[in-house]
């Protein structure tokens, strides 16, 4: 893990990047262990991104900066807004200003500590999408850490995350992998969980043209049970309760303890679906998912979509093939195990950095 130049060895400037307090803790750690553990060929830098002063402000509204480079962050900072504080409404210019201040913020920061590889726990935030926009700009490596479908699993991309990951999408690149398949069970019942999410998550906001609001999801799953109501649903993750459906039930843990029971899963686009897949359940998504393939997934717009979708459950000829392998190469190749993912240990950090480290000469 060291690079040569000309001269002498060189560190490789790692930086570790938190402006979320729920993932202080987490890069902390990974900053800690590298400065521990790693020191004789890493140079780590924590940074924590906080607030901005007026001049900072100024600044931004009068640098000229190209509108692509700060437009997907300011849409999400914007729609997050809307979303969460409807009755403190600021404008897309405000967010567009903020976008810019943070690119310009970490640009400077990234080159100015020369800094060769970053790494960032989700790209839920501005600060952090700006980093990552910066480091792309700038040519740096990029791990972006978020958690995976199902415990102990992180998810680590150089690109973004969700719909936006680099995981390949083409059905006959996961049908030609030599990847030994994991052993599944296959015992559905008529019972279908729903996968709810944040309002204000990146998934819903970004990359959900149907489903805005749990409220109306949930209006749709009440209707969905009045129509079948041979089948059971449990719905994981709900801000909302109604008890006028005898077949709807609402939980907050047990997910995996019912999905090898499960007919199907419902959700927007809940990466959590995928472990559906391991135990060859189906999924019917209503927006955006990455993991949309034909074999795997029922794509529906629409409540009557979603109806007709139910109905053909029984008909639906999923690709158990297919599910393995992708299943095989997420674990293989995308994924890596980690214990605690609020606050890594020494061992999370050190399978974590294995192999994610550069090495130049």
């Amino acid at each position: 893990m060291i690079f040569k130049n000309s001269k002498k060895e060189k560190k490789i400037n790692a930086m570790f990047l938190s402006a979320n307090e729920s993932d202080e803790a987490f890069m902390k750690e990974m900053y800690d262990y590298t400065n521990t553990q790693l020191s004789k060929t890493v140079h780590p830098f924590f940074r924590r991104v906080t607030n901005f002063f007026i001049l900072e402000w100024i600044f931004a509204v009068q640098r000229n900066i190209a509108h692509d480079l700060v437009e997907y962050m300011s849409q999400y900072g914007f729609l997050k807004h809307i979303q969460t504080k409807p009755k403190k409404f600021l404008t897309s210019f405000y967010f567009d200003c903020l976008a810019k201040m943070h690119f310009i913020n970490s640009y400077a920061y990234l080159r100015k500590h020369n800094i060769d590889i970053l790494y960032v726990k989700d790209d839920n935030s501005i600060p952090h999408i700006a980093c990552i926009v910066a480091a792309h700009n700038l040519k740096i490596e990029v791990k972006i850490l978020y958690d995976g479908y199902r415990e102990e699993m992180l998810f680590i991309d150089s690109n973004a995350t969700r719909f936006r990951n680099s995981l390949p999408r083409n059905l006959d690149f996961y049908k030609n992998l030599q990847l030994e398949p994991y052993n599944v069970q296959n015992d559905s019942k008529n019972l279908i969980i729903v996968l709810l999410q944040p309002e204000d998550s990146m998934e819903i906001l970004l990359d959900s043209p149907f489903v805005k609001s749990q409220k109306y999801f949930l209006t749709i799953i009440s209707q969905l049970a009045k129509k079948h109501l041979d089948h059971q649903f449990v719905i994981f993750n709900s801000n909302f309760e109604f008890d006028n459906t005898e077949n709807v039930s609402f939980l907050n843990e047990g997910f995996t303890t019912l999905l090898p029971n499960a007919k199907a899963i419902i959700t927007v686009n809940s990466h959590k679906a995928i472990y559906g897949f391991e135990f060859n359940k189906p999924a019917i998504v209503l927006g955006n998912a990455f993991y949309a393939m034909n074999g795997l997934t029922i794509p529906v717009t629409s409540e009557e979509e979603l109806f007709i979708a139910i109905n053909a459950l029984d008909s639906f000829e999923f690709d158990e093939d297919l599910a393995h392998k992708y299943i095989a190469f997420l674990q293989n190749y995308y994924a890596v195990r980690c214990t605690n993912l609020l606050q890594p240990t020494k061992e999370d950090c050190e399978r974590i950095l294995l192999g994610t480290l550069p090495t130049k000469c």
